[in-house]
C-alpha cells in the first residue's frame, strides 16, 4: 500500500473521463508488407448510447470468411468479433483485443488512422504481448511484425488511456488490460520505503510532486512527464531516492517566454541531453571560466551540473527535455579561477541538475560539499539584474531555492585556482519556486539598501553575524556581481578594497564605518531606500553620511534619501556609521562644532572646546580599515600619523562614549 498520499491521483478503474467527441473513431488496418493491396480494417468508435455488449443499431460483427487476411476487435465483455465496434463515450480507460487471421508466413503491417476526432490528451497504444512492446500510435502510425500464421486475438491489445481524479485511498493496479494512467494534479505523492507503485504512465502537473523514498519503487510501463505552467513558469517536481523504472521517455517541460534580452540561464535535469535539442534556438552558450569568455556550445551532449545560456527570440518556447533523470550524488570539479584580472574574479556558471528544487542551505550545511568555493550564489534575473543569496540573506529577491533547470553563478575563492561542488538528494525539496523569479525568503535580519532611478533598482545588504569578521568571509559574504545592463544603477558596500553585495560584519562593540559605493550609468536624480531596519537590531544606531553634501541621515527615523549624481563609479561619497546603543541618543550633530580637528603635514590635532573631554579618537581609511585608535582623557590631543596619501575619516568620542564629531581628512 502507498502511504501518506496527500495528492490527487488517477486510478483507471475509478471515475469517468470524456474520452472523445460523439462518433469519434479510430481505424486499425492490417496489410501484407510486400503487397499492401492485400489488406483489411476494423473500426472502433465512441457513442454516448453504446455498450460493451453487441448493439445491433451501432455494431457490425466480423464474419471470418475464407480471405487470407482479416482483422477484428473484441471487447473483454462477450465473445463477438467486430468489424465496427461501438463503445460508450465516457470510460476513463478502455482496452480491446485485436485479432488477426493470416494463413501463411508473412511480414505484416498494422497501422492506425482516422483518429483526429479523438481528444489529443487520450493516449492510444498498441501492445504486442508476444515481445512485450508498446507502440504509441500517435507517434508511430505503423507497426511491422512477422508471423508464421495466426488466427487468434491473443497477441495484440489496443489501449485508450484517459485520466480521472481520485481523492483518497491506496494505489490499485491490475493486469495489463487494466493499466493505470496517472495524473498528479496537486500536492505530494509519497512512495514509501519497500512499496512499489505501478502505472501505465504518469503526468505531474505544475507545483505537484512525487517523492520515491529510499527503497521505494515507481514502475511505469511508458512515460513520465513533468509539466510547466506557461504563465507563472512554475514546474513539476520529482525526487527519486529509491528506484524509478521508466519504460518510455522521461520528459521535463519548461516554458521560456521571450522576456529577457540576455537569454535564459538553464541546466540539464537529465544525463544525456543532446545538443540537437536546441537546434531551433538562437544559440546555446557556455561560460569559459579559465578565459573569462562566452563560447558557443559544440559538445554533442550537454554536461550535468554545468550551466548554459539559451535564447528563443520572438517566441514563447516550450522546451521538452528528454533523457534519463539525474539522481544521487553529482560532483562537478571544472570550476576555475585562473587569474584575478579585471575580467575574471573566479565566476563559474553551474546549475541544478535535478528535476526538483535544490535547497542551497542544505548544500552549504555540509562543509565538504564546497571545496575552494564561496558559499554565495548569484542569479541573473529577467531584467538582467543580479539576485544574490548567502547564509539566510538575499538581495534583489535571492533565495536558497534553486528550481529545476535553473543555472546560477558560484565563485572560486580568492587565492585558489580550482573548485569543486558536490550535490546529492539530501539537498532536494519540493518547492514551487518559479523559474527565474525570486520571492523574498530572507530568514535573517539585515539592513537592505536599494538604489533606485527611473523605476530601475539594485540592492545591497548589511547583516550582523557574531561569527563574521571585517574581512571577506566565504561563508557569510557575497561579492558584488555587476549586471551587464547599462541602464541599471548598481550599489555595493566596500571593505578592504572588496565590493560586497551582501556584507556580514561582527556585532559592533565600537563604531564601525562602512563605505557605500554606487555605479551611475547616467546623471540624474537617485534615491536610496533603507528597509528592514526594525528587524536589523536595537543594539546600535545607523547613520548615513553624504560627504559631498555634508549631510547626515539617522536611519532610525528616515527610510529614504534623494541625491543628484553625475555618471560614473563612486567609492567615497557615502558612509554608513554603525554605533553601539551604549552611545547616547543625544544628537551627534549638535556636538560637531564643539570639536576642532586640524590635519597638516601628517600632524593630527584635535581639541574640545565644550564641556566634554575627548575619550576616543578613531581614524578609518576609505576601505573601512581602522588606521588609528587613541584613547585619551583630555581636551586636547596631537600626534604624528605618517598616513599614506588619501582620504580618511575621523570619529571623536567623549569619555562617556558619545559621538562628538565625524570629519574627513585629506592627506596629499
Amino acid at each position: 500500500m502507498i502511504k501518506n498520499i496527500t495528492i490527487f491521483f488517477i486510478i483507471a478503474c475509478i471515475g469517468k473521463f470524456t474520452m472523445a467527441q460523439e462518433n469519434s473513431r479510430l481505424r486499425i488496418s492490417v496489410a501484407k508488407k510486400q503487397n499492401t493491396s492485400i489488406n483489411d480494417e476494423s473500426i472502433v468508435r465512441f457513442l454516448q448510447d453504446a455498450t460493451y455488449n453487441f448493439d445491433p443499431p451501432y455494431d457490425a460483427p466480423k464474419f471470418l470468411g475464407q480471405q487470407n487476411l482479416q482483422i477484428w476487435t473484441k471487447n473483454f465483455v462477450g465473445t463477438t468479433t467486430y468489424s465496427i465496434n461501438s463503445v460508450p463515450l465516457v470510460e476513463a480507460f478502455t482496452a480491446f483485443k485485436v485479432g488477426i487471421r493470416n494463413n501463411s508466413v508473412d511480414s505484416l503491417i498494422l497501422w492506425a488512422h482516422d483518429f483526429a476526432t479523438i481528444d489529443a490528451n487520450i493516449r492510444i497504444y498498441l501492445h504486442d504481448l508476444l515481445i512485450d512492446s508498446l507502440i504509441d500510435f500517435r507517434k508511430n502510425h505503423l507497426y511491422a511484425f512477422h508471423t508464421t500464421g495466426m488466427n487468434n486475438d491473443t497477441r495484440f491489445r489496443l489501449y485508450f488511456a484517459g485520466f480521472t481524479t481520485y481523492a483518497t485511498g491506496s494505489w490499485n493496479y491490475g493486469p495489463p488490460d487494466s493499466l493505470i494512467s496517472a495524473r498528479i494534479s496537486d500536492g505530494v505523492l509519497d512512495i514509501s520505503p519497500y512499496d512499489t507503485l505501478k502505472a501505465f504512465d504518469m503526468v505531474i502537473e505544475p507545483c505537484a510532486a512525487v517523492t520515491i523514498e529510499r527503497d521505494g519503487v515507481l514502475n511505469l510501463k511508458r512515460h513520465l512527464t513533468l509539466k510547466s505552467d506557461e504563465v507563472s513558469l512554475n514546474g513539476a517536481s520529482f525526487i527519486d531516492k529509491g528506484e524509478s523504472i521508466i519504460g518510455g521517455d522521461f520528459t521535463y517541460e519548461q516554458n521560456f517566454p521571450d522576456l529577457t534580452s540576455s537569454g535564459w540561464y538553464i541546466a540539464m535535469p537529465v544525463s544525456d541531453m543532446p545538443l540537437t535539442a536546441f537546434a531551433d534556438a538562437d544559440a546555446l552558450y557556455e561560460y569559459d571560466s579559465q578565459n573569462a569568455a562566452w563560447e558557443h556550445v559544440t559538445s554533442p551532449t550537454l554536461e550535468v551540473v554545468r550551466g548554459y545560456v539559451t535564447r528563443y527570440s520572438g517566441q514563447t518556447k516550450l522546451l521538452q527535455v528528454e533523457g534519463t533523470p539525474n539522481k544521487g550524488e553529482q560532483v562537478y570539479n571544472n570550476l576555475y579561477r585562473t587569474h584575478n584580472g579585471v575580467n575574471n574574479y573566479g565566476w563559474n556558471l553551474i546549475g541544478n541538475p535535478y528535476p526538483s528544487t535544490l535547497h542551497w542551505d542544505s548544500v552549504t550545511a555540509t562543509a565538504t560539499n564546497l571545496t575552494h568555493l564561496n558559499s554565495a550564489i548569484h542569479f541573473r534575473k529577467i531584467n538582467d539584474n543580479i539576485a544574490s543569496y548567502v547564509n539566510g540573506v538575499g538581495i534583489n529577491g535571492g533565495t536558497p531555492y534553486i528550481p529545476p533547470m535553473q543555472a546560477f553563478w558560484v565563485q572560486v575563492t580568492q587565492g585558489q585556482t580550482q573548485g569543486t561542488v558536490t550535490l546529492d538528494t539530501n539537498a532536494l525539496v519540493h518547492n514551487c519556486q518559479p523559474f527565474y523569479k525570486k520571492a523574498d525568503n530572507n530568514k535573517k535580519p539585515a539592513l537592505h539598501i536599494s538604489l533606485n532611478k527611473d523605476n530601475k533598482a539594485d540592492e545591497t545588504a548589511i547583516t550582523i553575524n557574531s561569527n563574521a569578521s571585517m574581512a571577506f568571509d566565504i561563508n557569510y559574504d557575497a561579492q558584488k556581481m555587476f549586471s551587464d545592463n547599462d541602464f541599471l544603477p548598481q550599489i555595493f558596500s566596500i571593505l578592504n578594497n572588496q565590493k560586497f553585495a551582501i556584507n556580514a560584519i561582527p556585532n559592533p562593540q565600537e563604531p564601525i564605518v562602512i563605505p557605500l559605493g554606487f555605479l551611475a550609468h547616467e546623471q540624474g536624480l537617485f534615491e536610496m531606500v533603507f528597509s528592514s531596519m526594525n528587524g536589523f537590531s536595537t543594539d546600535y544606531r545607523v547613520f548615513l553620511e553624504d560627504r559631498e553634501e555634508d549631510a547626515w541621515l539617522d536611519l532610525k527615523n528616515n527610510s529614504n534619501y534623494t541625491f543628484k549624481s553625475d555618471k560614473g563609479m563612486y567609492h567615497n561619497r557615502f558612509l554608513l556609521h554603525l554605533l553601539p546603543a551604549s552611545l547616547s541618543a543625544e544628537s551627534c550633530f549638535e556636538k560637531q562644532n564643539s570639536i576642532t580637528v586640524l590635519f597638516h603635514d601628517n600632524m593630527l590635532h584635535v581639541e574640545a572646546q565644550g564641556k566634554d573631554k575627548i575619550g576616543d579618537i578613531i581614524v578609518f581609511n576609505t576601505n573601512g580599515q581602522k588606521v588609528l585608535h587613541k584613547r585619551i582623557n583630555d581636551y586636547r590631543f596631537q600626534t604624528n600619523t605618517n598616513f599614506a596619501s588619501g582620504i580618511y575619516l575621523i570619529s571623536v568620542y567623549s569619555t562617556e562614549n558619545e559621538l562628538l564629531k565625524t570629519d574627513k581628512l585629506l592627506n596629499q
